[in-house]
């Protein structure tokens, strides 16, 4: 049984305060860093509390995954199942990515409130997927140093707690026209993401066995869905946020999902590459959308995954070309 107030996530690496109740085969964390969420007992108890079950890297993935979208009234629930499927794509989040969430929060705040944001480090190192004090103020030192934030004050977040401090930073011209970009979509991350239907018993190991692997092996891009990134969160919200840091967009329009299409139209609208998808004999019969139909579509059929394979990496490889080269951006 855990009886100790420690925030068995972070493990209290941000040095933040935590608190624990249980309810039934619950527990109830508030984590200065990772917020509030849910342990079932047994996640807690086989996986969480084992020292040899989770690497740092995890704990730092899942402690900023709890920050980020738990958000909702209300809290996370973190079940075995669940905190499995997490921990096998479980990375950590690199400088230069933390260096965009951080503008983000910054300008975010801003534009919210007109007023500066207060980096309090215990929830900021979590929020911008850091994994520790010191890490986070080379970031920040950097962020300085490049000019893209500027400190306006140093106060005490907590008026009950005065021996705690924290400092303040707003966004500098460079540090805005940088957040601008990144929320246009014109900063590229190293994947990209997959607008599809989910319960087409095809299409769905066609994106696991084939596309997902095959597409990172030869490009060195991951592809990702929605599912991999919503555990928990506003759902639009994520989706917007991930296809504004893909680099390319893989649209499956076999079904003629709603859902699908608005996602790559969002992505036409910030310049991203969008490659569309459709099986064979569904095009055949009925095409497109008139709007799509005749763009760029890589068609797949069951039992020629190789040709498809070939065929999408192909095309994706020029649209990043395109890309790069400015043809498309």
């Amino acid at each position: 049984m855990f009886e100790e107030a420690k925030c068995p996530v972070c493990q209290g690496v941000t040095e933040g305060d935590c608190s624990v109740f249980r309810s039934t085969n619950w527990y109830r964390f508030k984590c200065e860093a990772c917020g509030d969420y849910l342990v079932e007992e047994d996640a807690l108890e086989d996986i969480l509390l084992d020292p040899k079950a989770m690497t740092k890297v995890q704990r730092s993935a899942l402690s900023h995954h709890l920050a980020k979208y738990g958000v909702s009234k209300k809290p996370i629930e973190v079940t075995s199942t669940w905190l499995s499927e997490f921990l096998k794509d479980a990375r950590l989040i690199g400088p230069d990515a933390q260096l965009v969430n951080l503008r983000g929060l910054i300008g975010d705040h801003f534009v919210a409130t007109a007023e500066a944001y207060t980096a309090w480090e215990p929830k900021t190192i979590a929020l911008i997927g850091g994994t520790d004090r010191s890490a986070f103020r080379r970031l920040i030192e950097h962020a300085l140093q490049i000019g893209h934030i500027q400190k306006t004050g140093t106060i005490t977040p907590n008026p009950e707690d005065i021996t705690k401090f924290a400092d303040a930073y707003v966004l500098t011209m460079a540090g805005w026209a940088a957040y601008e970009a990144e929320k246009k979509g014109q900063l590229a991350g190293r994947y990209g993401f997959m607008a599809m239907q989910f319960d087409d018993p095809d299409l769905q190991p066609l994106f696991k066995d084939i596309i997902k692997p095959k597409v990172s092996e030869a490009t060195g891009y991951d592809v990702v869905e929605v599912r991999e990134k919503s555990r928990a969160g506003v759902i639009d919200n994520i989706i917007r946020e991930e296809i504004r840091n893909a680099a390319f967009v893989l649209a499956d329009l076999s079904h003629g999902n709603n859902g699908a299409y608005w996602e790559a139209g969002y992505a036409e609208g910030l310049g991203k590459p969008v490659i569309y998808l459709c099986e064979q004999k569904t095009f055949d019969k009925t095409k497109t959308h008139f709007d799509t139909n005749h763009c760029t579509t890589v068609m797949w059929s069951k039992g020629e995954e190789d040709l498809f394979a070939e065929q999408l990496i192909a095309t994706i490889q020029r649209s990043l070309l395109l890309r790069t080269d400015g043809g498309r951006a």
